[in-house]
């Protein structure tokens, strides 16, 4: 079988993130933005290989990243749609986004007032972040007349306002309409103040399936259009019909027989019961199998669903192939993606050990091999 020169590798799927961008865009009205969120190397799928496959789409308006240094680099290849960066700013980066025409998010008067300090020709344009009630980043509530003063003091005009739903999810209903609430009023407070033309939002990919209302004039994507819902929840939504565009694979690098009452892998914590066939796959947890999935996590081979067994290494697993009788050295093994009539998802690895998806993703090794496929 002629399978990639590497020991791990990962697919992207074009058409996947195609169809899962068309899915959104049909969600929204026209004058609504959608910006991709593609921060910490697009979820485990690559900032340079994901962002290539959307730079040119015209149903995605813009880029969002944690980092300017994540801007910077995207940048080079996204030259007009506008990137804005989400995450914290030190101040002596700000030059380095005006230069490159990347947009930073202010969220406290420290950072702000760093941006004061600075001549204008260093200044990049910027969003306003506010706290509703995820209390991270954001100004909050009782801090706004102070900042609408000293933003009309120094003629400084947002570009947006945003903020971030703390859990927008049908369990958490009360919860989100009182922060979609409390952030209306800052944006009427802005208005009724002076400030007109601003882009507000507040939805990522949980708030817009949740309601059309919190839409406003642009949503942020970015699990959903890796095709992953936010939750488990918006699983069983009929509304939804996403398709995850990462597949994760490695092969059959060995197989043996190991008789009855012998240990599987350091410390021998996994005991044969009787004697049984075993295949190694060079891949482990510096790859980004979290080794908490020792001897529960699952893996596919000749589409069949087997086992992880015993202890998780640095750079190899060993999986039961005693019900697997053609399986044969060189066999591609897949840790996420369809094999067959079987399939794993990141989701369901990640609910094996009680993990966020987000996380296992993100922890995939940024130097695995990525191949673009339709």
């Amino acid at each position: 079988m002629n399978l990639p020169p590497y020991k791990a590798w990962i697919n992207l799927s074009k058409s996947a993130i195609d169809k899962n961008l068309s899915f959104f865009r049909s969600l929204l009205t026209p004058k609504t933005k959608l910006f991709a969120v593609i921060k910490s190397n697009a979820y485990g799928h690559g900032l340079l290989d994901f962002s290539s496959m959307i730079s040119e789409s015209r149903k995605c308006d813009g880029i969002c990243v944690d980092s300017v240094q994540e801007g910077i680099a995207l940048r080079k290849y996204i030259k007009k749609k506008p990137i804005l960066v989400l995450g914290a700013t030190l101040p002596k980066l700000f030059p380095l986004a005006k230069k490159n025409d990347i947009i930073i998010t202010l969220s406290n008067f420290d950072v702000l007032k760093a941006y004061l300090s600075l001549p204008t020709t260093h200044r990049p344009d910027f969003h306003l972040k506010f706290d509703t009630g995820l209390h991270r980043q954001g100004f909050q509530k009782n801090e706004l007349l102070e900042l609408i003063h000293l933003l009309k003091k120094e003629k400084l005009r947002p570009l947006g306002l945003y903020a971030h739903f703390s859990g927008a999810r049908k369990e958490r209903k009360e919860e989100t309409e009182k922060e979609f609430i409390q952030f209306i009023s800052i944006i009427n407070l802005f208005r009724q103040t002076g400030f007109k033309k601003f882009l507000s939002h507040i939805s990522a990919t949980g708030g817009t399936l949740m309601n059309p209302k919190y839409h406003l004039d642009l949503v942020r994507i970015g699990m959903g259009l890796l095709g992953y819902e936010p939750h488990e929840e918006y699983h069983n939504l009929s509304v939804t019909s996403l398709s995850p565009a990462l597949s994760f694979h490695s092969y059959l690098s060995e197989i043996k027989k190991i008789p009855k009452g012998e240990g599987i892998g350091y410390d021998g914590v996994k005991q044969t019961k009787k004697e049984m066939k075993i295949g190694i796959v060079p891949i482990g947890y510096w790859h980004g199998i979290p080794r908490a999935l020792s001897d529960k996590g699952k893996v596919l081979v000749r589409g069949k669903k087997t086992s992880i067994l015993g202890r998780i290494s640095m750079d190899m697993i060993t999986i039961d192939l005693s019900h697997i009788s053609e399986a044969f050295f060189g066999d591609p093994v897949t840790l996420i993606g369809t094999d067959g009539k079987e399939s794993l998802s990141a989701l369901d690895q990640a609910k094996t050990i009680n993990a966020s998806h987000y996380e296992f993703l993100t922890r995939l090794n940024p130097l695995i091999k990525k191949y673009n496929i339709e």
